[in-house]
């Protein structure tokens, strides 16, 4: 982009200026004078570290509610299924014959070979 003929005018007056009064001053001002250049610059050329402190905030803040959820669904209680001996309750409150239940054995079993045959 170029700069008007009158303004780079005026920056050449000012750098000619500040050369020739860098020349008349003494060295312990040259000295505080460069000094304070090099920490400027240090300054600028330090990168900047705030999307780094966001990146580092959001990536704990995910891991946090990563971990909550897996902690959370571990929690849940268990699926408890019935006992066993639950289906036998009908079978005992039933009103048969206890000969049915005499020979239930005998229903088992062929009630397994139905299964396999």
């Amino acid at each position: 982009m170029k700069q008007p003929q009158s303004e780079e005018a005026f920056l050449q007056r000012i750098r000619t200026s500040l050369e020739h009064s860098a020349d008349e001053l003494d060295s312990a001002t040259v000295i505080r004078l460069g000094a304070v250049r090099h920490r400027a610059l240090g300054q600028i050329r330090q990168p900047v570290r705030r999307p780094v402190i966001i990146a580092g905030g959001l990536l704990a803040t995910a891991a946090s509610v990563v971990l909550l959820v897996s902690v959370w669904l571990f929690q849940q209680p268990p699926q408890v299924q019935p006992p066993a001996y639950i289906e036998d309750i009908g079978l005992l409150s039933a009103r048969e014959d206890i000969e049915f239940f005499e020979e239930l054995d005998f229903y088992q079993w062929v009630a397994n070979e139905q299964q396999a045959g």
